[in-house]
């Protein structure tokens, strides 16, 4: 069977083709990774912006209420998945998406990591069309 884990090449292939917001922080909450369409979605496109952020700078007031959450989730069941507000960083507005975030706990004793896949709300909630192919 094909271990995309073992081909990094691939698995960045995936990560910067994923039309959803993909990121990796650490525990402390400083991002470590965003993907093109995350980029794109908080409005922030010079990677070295990206590395100075925290997962909490991404987040509106509404967004960060839910912090404690997060974190309980991420702790005590290893994910937390809900409703979510990011904040677009040119336009100050406010986004909301929808959330999967996970621990990944590496084998070879390094820190974890927090994997979070993120959806803009509408996007999530819109019904499929007729016209649009489904999986039967």
């Amino acid at each position: 069977m094909f271990d995309l884990p073992d081909d990094p090449v691939s698995l960045r292939s995936f990560l910067e083709r994923s039309p959803d917001f993909v990121a990796l922080s650490d525990f402390t909450g400083k991002i470590l990774y965003i993907n093109p369409a995350g980029s794109e979605l908080i409005g922030l496109e010079d990677v070295a912006d990206i590395g100075q952020l925290s997962a909490l700078e991404l987040l509106t007031s509404d967004g960060l209420d839910l912090t404690d959450d997060i974190a309980a989730g991420l702790v005590s069941e290893g994910k937390w998945e809900g409703y979510c507000e990011l904040r677009h960083h040119v336009t100050g507005t406010g986004m909301p998406v929808v959330v999967s975030a996970y621990v990944i706990s590496r084998a070879d004793g390094g820190p974890d990591v927090v994997v979070s896949t993120i959806r803009h709300r509408h996007r999530v909630e819109q019904p499929i069309s007729s016209t649009r192919p489904t999986c039967t």
